[in-house]
Protein backbone atom coordinates (compact mmCIF):
# COMPACT_ATOMS: atom_id res chain seq x y z
CA UNK A 1 0.00 0.00 0.00
CA UNK A 2 1.68 3.60 -1.27
CA UNK A 3 1.38 6.44 1.22
CA UNK A 4 -1.41 7.96 -0.40
CA UNK A 5 -3.77 5.05 0.42
CA UNK A 6 -2.23 4.58 3.72
CA UNK A 7 -2.86 8.36 4.31
CA UNK A 8 -6.82 7.49 2.70
CA UNK A 9 -6.83 5.13 5.10
CA UNK A 10 -5.80 6.85 8.34
CA UNK A 11 -8.60 9.63 7.43
CA UNK A 12 -10.97 7.10 6.85
CA UNK A 13 -10.43 5.92 10.26
CA UNK A 14 -10.65 9.08 12.21
CA UNK A 15 -13.94 10.12 10.51
CA UNK A 16 -14.97 6.26 11.87
CA UNK A 17 -13.65 6.75 15.08
CA UNK A 18 -14.92 10.57 15.54
CA UNK A 19 -18.99 9.38 14.76
CA UNK A 20 -18.74 6.45 16.53
CA UNK A 21 -17.80 7.92 19.79
CA UNK A 22 -20.77 10.70 18.65
CA UNK A 23 -23.10 8.00 18.57
CA UNK A 24 -22.02 6.74 21.70
CA UNK A 25 -22.38 9.78 22.95
CA UNK A 26 -25.58 10.06 21.77
CA UNK A 27 -26.69 6.59 23.78
CA UNK A 28 -25.43 7.09 27.05
CA UNK A 29 -27.55 10.47 26.74
CA UNK A 30 -30.47 8.16 25.99
CA UNK A 31 -29.50 6.09 29.18
CA UNK A 32 -29.51 9.31 31.24
CA UNK A 33 -32.50 10.31 30.19
CA UNK A 34 -34.54 7.20 30.23
CA UNK A 35 -33.03 6.55 33.98
CA UNK A 36 -33.88 9.88 35.05
CA UNK A 37 -37.56 9.63 33.18
CA UNK A 38 -38.36 13.55 33.07
CA UNK A 39 -41.54 14.55 32.27
CA UNK A 40 -42.90 15.44 29.06
CA UNK A 41 -42.83 19.29 29.86
CA UNK A 42 -39.05 18.99 30.83
CA UNK A 43 -38.03 16.22 28.86
CA UNK A 44 -36.80 18.67 26.35
CA UNK A 45 -34.90 20.94 28.75
CA UNK A 46 -33.09 17.75 29.96
CA UNK A 47 -31.78 16.61 26.67
CA UNK A 48 -31.06 19.91 25.45
CA UNK A 49 -29.17 21.90 28.38
CA UNK A 50 -28.70 19.30 31.01
CA UNK A 51 -27.65 16.81 28.86
CA UNK A 52 -25.44 19.00 25.84
CA UNK A 53 -22.06 18.01 25.23
CA UNK A 54 -20.94 21.68 25.78
CA UNK A 55 -22.86 21.52 29.41
CA UNK A 56 -21.73 17.71 30.93
CA UNK A 57 -18.54 16.14 28.95
CA UNK A 58 -18.31 12.80 27.47
CA UNK A 59 -16.02 12.03 30.75
CA UNK A 60 -18.50 13.06 33.25
CA UNK A 61 -21.29 11.45 31.20
CA UNK A 62 -19.32 8.08 31.55
CA UNK A 63 -19.19 9.09 35.18
CA UNK A 64 -23.10 8.83 35.74
CA UNK A 65 -23.73 5.44 33.32
CA UNK A 66 -21.34 3.85 35.75
CA UNK A 67 -23.61 4.91 38.49
CA UNK A 68 -27.14 3.92 36.51
CA UNK A 69 -25.00 0.50 35.87
CA UNK A 70 -24.60 -0.10 39.45
CA UNK A 71 -28.15 0.97 40.38
CA UNK A 72 -29.50 -1.01 37.98
CA UNK A 73 -27.14 -4.27 38.71
CA UNK A 74 -25.84 -4.41 34.92
CA UNK A 75 -22.25 -5.21 34.93
CA UNK A 76 -20.12 -2.95 32.70
CA UNK A 77 -16.46 -2.78 32.13
CA UNK A 78 -15.11 0.85 32.83
CA UNK A 79 -11.77 0.58 31.26
CA UNK A 80 -13.71 -0.35 27.56
CA UNK A 81 -14.83 3.38 28.07
CA UNK A 82 -11.98 4.33 29.05
CA UNK A 83 -9.68 2.65 26.31
CA UNK A 84 -12.78 4.04 23.78
CA UNK A 85 -12.23 7.70 25.10
CA UNK A 86 -8.22 7.92 25.07
CA UNK A 87 -7.79 6.15 21.40
CA UNK A 88 -10.36 8.41 20.38
CA UNK A 89 -8.52 11.84 21.36
CA UNK A 90 -4.87 10.06 20.37
CA UNK A 91 -7.06 10.42 16.61
CA UNK A 92 -8.38 13.23 16.33
CA UNK A 93 -5.34 15.26 18.14
CA UNK A 94 -2.55 13.66 16.72
CA UNK A 95 -0.42 15.65 14.32
CA UNK A 96 -1.08 14.13 10.99
CA UNK A 97 1.97 15.60 9.07
CA UNK A 98 3.84 13.83 11.27
CA UNK A 99 2.59 10.45 11.86
CA UNK A 100 4.91 8.97 9.55
CA UNK A 101 7.85 6.62 11.19
CA UNK A 102 9.61 3.82 9.90
CA UNK A 103 9.08 0.98 12.08
CA UNK A 104 10.88 -2.27 12.26
CA UNK A 105 9.00 -5.65 12.32
CA UNK A 106 9.43 -8.35 14.31
CA UNK A 107 11.96 -10.01 11.65
CA UNK A 108 13.86 -6.41 11.95
CA UNK A 109 12.73 -5.23 8.63
CA UNK A 110 11.92 -1.93 8.33
CA UNK A 111 8.36 -0.43 7.29
CA UNK A 112 6.64 2.67 6.87
CA UNK A 113 4.23 3.11 9.08
CA UNK A 114 1.17 5.28 10.47
CA UNK A 115 1.45 5.89 14.09
CA UNK A 116 -0.42 7.39 16.52
CA UNK A 117 1.12 9.05 20.11
CA UNK A 118 -0.52 9.60 23.35
CA UNK A 119 0.20 10.28 26.88
CA UNK A 120 -0.60 8.17 29.32
CA UNK A 121 -1.79 9.41 32.66
CA UNK A 122 1.66 8.43 33.96
CA UNK A 123 3.24 11.14 31.47
CA UNK A 124 4.56 8.54 29.59
CA UNK A 125 4.42 8.62 25.71
CA UNK A 126 3.27 5.97 23.94
CA UNK A 127 3.80 5.47 20.31
CA UNK A 128 1.64 2.71 18.57
CA UNK A 129 0.36 1.85 14.55
CA UNK A 130 -2.31 3.87 13.97
CA UNK A 131 -3.71 0.16 13.02
CA UNK A 132 -3.53 -1.06 16.78
CA UNK A 133 -5.04 1.58 17.96
CA UNK A 134 -8.01 1.61 15.69
CA UNK A 135 -8.33 -1.99 16.73
CA UNK A 136 -8.33 -1.18 20.06
CA UNK A 137 -10.75 1.95 19.64
CA UNK A 138 -13.14 -1.03 17.41
CA UNK A 139 -13.09 -3.50 20.71
CA UNK A 140 -13.72 -1.03 23.43
CA UNK A 141 -16.71 0.35 20.75
CA UNK A 142 -18.09 -2.59 19.99
CA UNK A 143 -18.27 -3.33 24.17
CA UNK A 144 -19.46 0.12 25.07
CA UNK A 145 -22.14 0.03 22.40
CA UNK A 146 -23.39 -3.70 23.90
CA UNK A 147 -23.06 -2.38 27.54
CA UNK A 148 -25.26 0.99 26.55
CA UNK A 149 -27.86 -1.21 24.77
CA UNK A 150 -28.68 -3.98 28.07
CA UNK A 151 -28.80 -0.38 29.82
CA UNK A 152 -31.40 0.81 27.45
CA UNK A 153 -33.31 -2.85 27.79
CA UNK A 154 -33.13 -2.62 31.47
CA UNK A 155 -35.01 0.79 31.48
CA UNK A 156 -37.28 -0.67 29.24
CA UNK A 157 -36.31 1.84 26.52
CA UNK A 158 -35.09 1.95 23.10
CA UNK A 159 -31.61 3.25 21.32
CA UNK A 160 -33.87 6.22 19.83
CA UNK A 161 -35.90 7.07 22.92
CA UNK A 162 -34.25 10.45 22.98
CA UNK A 163 -36.81 13.47 21.92
CA UNK A 164 -35.22 15.32 18.84
CA UNK A 165 -35.35 19.02 20.76
CA UNK A 166 -37.53 21.35 18.91
CA UNK A 167 -36.14 24.18 17.28
CA UNK A 168 -37.49 27.62 17.54
CA UNK A 169 -36.80 30.09 14.91
CA UNK A 170 -36.42 34.01 15.72
CA UNK A 171 -39.62 35.91 14.33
Amino acid sequence: MDQEEERNREEEHLIFVIRSTNIVETKMKRVIEAFINPSPDRSEFVVSYLLNNATIPFGAKVKVILAIAKRLFVRVDRNAFHTLLSRRNAFAHQDHLSSIRVITDSEDYPDVSFVVESIKGSGELEIVTQERVFAEFMEAFIKVDEYLDELLTALGATAGTTRTPIVRRGR
